[in-house]
């Protein structure tokens, strides 16, 4: 049976940023790209546009050179007389008429597959940043539409198939405890890492030694994101790496003008130039075997850990570019920017 597109084809024109908008709109997190004719000349799908940010690619570039200018179709007429030749590898399979005008999808049955991978929600931070909001309630639990952060984020995730869940607590631990519970109520399980003495960013990993033996995701439990840890999770996955980080592009302009030197000659001066780098999400994926590394109870931060495995030939890093809505809710200005813009929890 042929799915109905759920989107506009783009053409090949189109800026990065048009596409990353049609994908995040599409149920089939893919946009189409079509000729001035209309006829299907190619496909972007979300591991395309990160794998363009990912190798410098500005969200001002077109569509063409980031798409797919093969992708796998199938004829109308092949599919009303059952003569379809092949299995197809993707999850979707382009239909197009006979002047390659794309119609519809051939969709796998797996988008929105459950899985048993855990997923590790930073809960015990004290959140100074956020006083005097944070001196009686955790930061995971302030709200945000009248729905606590953590709640947001479990929620989300449970929609894109995660049902496994380890909080980390410590500072009014027994708060998000008592919140959450079981997971129940949200359609999930949660166990809780319990932190007798603040462990750090990264510490309460190694409570995990013996509770988990498949690829296992961490977040911080403050974030308001989107982003598909479905994603993240199978990118890790076919890297082969020990801990793959979540990425966020973070631009900032230099307010004056910048000269470059060679000697004492003056080989460049560009006024107020955009800087672009990319900085750590607060989203990651880990191997179990990195656990093994840790010994509990250890305080220890992210950045020790990842310095950690990098250091270390046998243990390969990934990165992984977030172009989805990603909000850190660190400070006051943060929460109120967040606020404002809320449109619920399934948004």
């Amino acid at each position: 049976m042929i799915s109905k597109m759920s989107h506009r084809p783009l053409t090949e024109s189109a800026s990065l940023l048009e596409v990353i908008n049609a994908i995040q709109l599409s149920t089939e997190k893919l946009c189409l790209i079509v000729g001035g004719s209309g006829k299907l000349v190619g496909t972007v799908t979300d591991g395309d546009i990160r794998r363009a940010l990912i190798s410098g690619m500005p969200l001002s570039s077109i569509a063409a050179d980031a798409m797919n200018a093969s992708p796998e179709t199938i004829s109308e007429e092949a599919l009303v007389s059952r003569r379809v030749g092949k299995q197809h590898s993707v999850d979707h399979v382009v239909v197009v008429d006979r002047k390659l005008h794309p119609i519809g999808f051939l969709s796998s049955s797996g988008m929105h597959r459950q899985t048993s991978a855990p997923i590790v929600l930073m809960a015990g931070g004290i959140g100074s940043r956020l006083l005097p909001l944070t001196a009686d309630t955790p930061k995971p639990l302030i709200e945000i539409g009248g729905i606590p952060m953590i709640e947001i984020l479990i929620s989300r995730l449970a929609k894109q198939g995660f049902s496994n869940f380890f909080v980390a607590i410590n500072h009014l631990g027994w708060q998000i405890e008592e919140r959450l519970g079981t997971g129940e109520e949200l359609g999930v399980n949660v166990q809780y890492l319990k932190e007798e003495n603040t462990l750090g960013t990264a510490g309460a990993l190694g409570l995990l030694r013996g509770a988990v033996d498949e690829p296992f995701l961490v977040a911080n439990a403050d974030l308001v994101t989107s982003c598909d840890f479905r994603a993240l999770l199978d990118f890790h996955v076919a890297s082969k790496s020990s801990a793959t980080l979540g990425l966020r592009e973070y631009v900032h302009e230099v307010p004056f003008g910048v000269v470059k030197l060679q000697g004492a000659h003056v080989a460049n001066f560009e006024e107020k130039p955009l800087i672009r780098e990319f900085v750590a999400a607060g989203i990651y994926c880990f191997d179990p075997s990195v656990i093994g590394t840790l010994h509990p109870p250890q305080h220890l931060d992210m950045p020790d850990l990842i310095g950690r495995l990098i250091e270390v030939e046998s243990l390969n890093v990934a990165g992984f570019p977030i172009h989805e809505q990603w909000d850190d809710v660190g400070q006051l200005k943060d929460l109120e920017r967040v606020r404002s813009h809320w449109k619920g929890a399934s948004g």
